[in-house]
């Protein structure tokens, strides 16, 4: 990886994208971002899992029920529930 990929993927991060657009944007594996990124306590925020199921999570599940919208739409509320539930009991 070159230092202009890794200056890109800190770049991404802080306007919060996800790993799978970050990738795509670079043109290199998500695996490979992941790595470079790491997870610590201070890097995993609320603000961070919710561009995990923004940019990740859902666009694949688009991908894979491309013909089911409702299907789609029913994970987008759970996945979603979970951050507005844990605001409104400051839990997880």
């Amino acid at each position: 990886m070159t230092d202009n990929q890794k200056a890109q993927i800190i770049k991404l991060r802080a306007a919060g994208n996800g790993y799978g657009k970050i990738a795509k944007t670079i043109g290199i594996s998500v695996n490979t971002v992941k790595s470079f990124c790491g997870r610590t306590k201070e890097t995993c925020t609320d603000e961070w899992m919710q561009s995990v199921v923004d940019y990740d999570i859902l666009p694949m599940l688009q991908e894979y029920w491309f013909d089911d919208d409702s299907k789609v739409q029913r994970w987008d509320n759970i996945l979603h529930g979970v951050f507005q539930l844990q605001r409104r009991t400051g839990m997880l």
